[in-house]
């Protein structure tokens, strides 16, 4: 069972799968191989280590064996109790699973935890009619404000671009991305949590810019968290809704650096050519415009090459300031004579929109924003459209969708349900050969349920999030937990074998049974404690996992002593 759990796991195709798939596959090989040497070599040494007998056993040993003797024999007595009360055993387990799973909102879903990588990135956007040296200068300014931070070894700058995603403006010259290293968590006495919420405060009065201070995720690179898209058909709507969008996040507690794709338009001049006049003056409209373009932008002339790469060569006027220049192109009129372009068209200014957004063929605004103070994504994502609803939701023809770390999220969710159903029905099928029955894998797949509730309890008492690596540790407890109500069921029926009755086969087996139960569990759950309560490099992500998959050994050890006996006597009564 341990091994048929990792199956689904490893043929997951969502970009989950990409990560978890060689983890899947290393464990399940690991697995096999200590399932061979459990099955020769162990037997092997034990024959050879435990030829002469242990010997007399000291005062600890008398003392552990007195103690176990009682807990052994107290066992025992309640399993004479569950004999005659197994409906209510049963009963109060259902209870139970039914509480747990109402507690179970209190988990709230996340994608991937948080994690100390030693890094934080602050993207700085200025007006965007500044010029690349000016971004370069004030970012420099910014610098200046941040080297007093507490153990800052290293900072890159980035001007004219910084790491986004699509729909967050990423590339101008008004743009640039400050990156700033510190020591790994383990050599610093400050978390870099506070780091962050430290550098906020300092750039909090930062005038003519936005500021953006978020820790590099582990998957999507320096992108915001939270990603809402807005589409529509009209564009003027659609940036009317995003900016009230962007007011209802701010009102979201555990938002920071709350953004939208909508920008204050960049100026802008149109010029309308008189075609009358053009025709009376022999300029050609195509040549006009040939000719605006090549004294602004440029025209091609040739190719550069040196090696493997190559540069456009451009030929235009040399450059002015001022808007008034493009009044004053001269052109060659019908006798060779100059003519302004102020005289024979007109200029109107206007602000141009800095993008604009498709998808789908609707036009679309995105809102952005980052996590903090341990704020869970999915939680974060309810709540905004909580406060959309409130507001009056969307009006006819306009939806609401979440992109980004979300839509990867809503993926691995689903990944990982399928990926736990399939574990379960290849367990279901492998007891069956096992157990040679059709009714006694329903009795040991009970075990499931009751690791289900030690997960909750372990998140909710650890305050962790449901992320995908506490999902992945849901997928293997399918095959860990299951492990004691085999050995339980296993004996009872050899004891049937020899002549016993089913009903006291179940209540000798279990207790039979107890030791090695005990022992597994133990060693199990002891297993997964460096896991859960490790704090080094990377234990972000693995605390989830080893606290979840502690919560359900843990539990459903314990209850599984008690509900897998109370079944049995239920579906064998005589």
């Amino acid at each position: 069972t341990n091994v048929v759990v990792f199956v689904p796991i490893g043929m997951m195709h969502s970009i989950v799968g990409k990560y978890f798939g060689p983890f899947a596959i290393t464990v399940a090989a690991a697995t096999a191989v200590s399932l061979f040497v459990s099955f020769t070599v162990t037997p092997m040494l034990s024959s050879i280590l435990f030829r002469r007998s242990l010997g007399k056993t000291g005062p600890l040993g008398k003392a552990w064996d007195w103690a176990y003797g009682k807990v052994e024999a107290f066992y025992g007595y309640t399993i004479q109790w569950t004999r005659r009360a197994y409906p209510l055993v049963i009963l109060g387990s259902a209870a139970l699973l039914v509480w747990a799973l109402s507690q179970a909102r209190g988990v709230h879903m996340d994608f991937v935890p948080e994690a100390d990588q030693g890094r934080v990135m602050v993207q700085l956007e200025f007006s965007s009619s500044q010029n690349l040296a000016e971004t370069a200068r004030r970012t420099r300014q910014v610098e200046q404000m941040l080297l007093d931070l507490p153990g800052l070894e290293k900072r890159f700058i980035s001007v004219g671009r910084f790491e986004g995603i699509l729909g967050q403006v990423s590339e101008g010259v008004y743009l640039s991305e400050i990156t700033l290293v510190f020591p790994p968590k383990t050599k610093r006495k400050i978390g870099i949590q506070e780091i962050r919420d430290m550098i906020r405060e300092k750039l909090a009065g930062l005038e003519g810019c936005k500021v953006s201070v978020a820790l590099p995720a582990a998957i999507g690179g320096s992108t915001k968290p939270l990603e809402m898209e807005i589409s529509g058909d009209d564009l003027d709507e659609v940036e009317k809704l995003t900016r009230e969008a962007v007011q209802y996040a701010k009102l979201v507690p555990g938002l920071a650096d709350v953004d939208s794709n909508v920008r204050v338009g960049r100026p802008e001049i149109r010029v309308f050519p008189d075609r009358a006049l053009l025709g009376d003056l022999g300029i050609p409209l195509s040549a006009f415009g040939m000719a605006l373009r090549g004294n602004l932008e440029g025209i091609k002339a040739g190719v550069f090459r040196r090696g493997d790469r190559s540069w456009d060569i451009r030929v235009k006027l040399e450059e002015e300031e001022g808007r008034e220049q493009v009044a004053a192109f001269a052109f060659r009129g019908i006798h060779g004579m100059p003519v302004r372009a102020a005289a024979f068209s007109r200029e109107k200014i206007r602000e141009a929109r800095i993008q604009v957004l498709r998808a789908e063929k609707r036009r679309v605004g995105k809102v952005f924003a980052n996590l903090e103070g341990g704020k869970a994504l999915g939680e974060a994502a309810d709540q905004l459209l909580a406060q959309i609803e409130k507001h009056g939701g969307m009006p006819p023809g306009y939806k609401v969708r979440f992109l980004g770390m979300h839509e990867k999220m809503e993926e691995a969710s689903a990944d990982f349900e399928e990926a736990g159903l399939v574990a379960v029905a290849l367990t279901f099928l492998l007891l069956c050969a096992i157990l040679e029955s059709w009714l006694l894998p329903f009795l040991v797949l009970m075990t499931v349920p009751l690791a289900v509730v030690g997960m909750v309890w372990g998140l909710l008492i650890a305050k962790v999030n449901m992320n995908i690596f506490v999902m992945l540790a849901g997928v293997m407890l399918v095959g860990l937990v299951v492990n004691n109500a085999i050995l339980m069921i296993d004996r009872a029926k050899q004891l049937i074998r020899e002549g016993m009755a089913p009903r006291d086969a179940m209540a000798r087996g279990a207790v039979d049974r107890f030791r090695p139960i005990v022992m597994t569990s133990l060693a199990a759950a002891l297993g997964m404690l460096p896991m859960a309560l490790g704090k080094g490099l990377g234990s972000e992500f693995r605390a989830g996992m080893g606290i979840a998959s502690l919560g359900g050994l843990l539990v459903s050890a314990v209850f599984s002593l008690y509900v897998i006996p109370a079944a049995w006597f239920l579906t064998h009564r005589k």
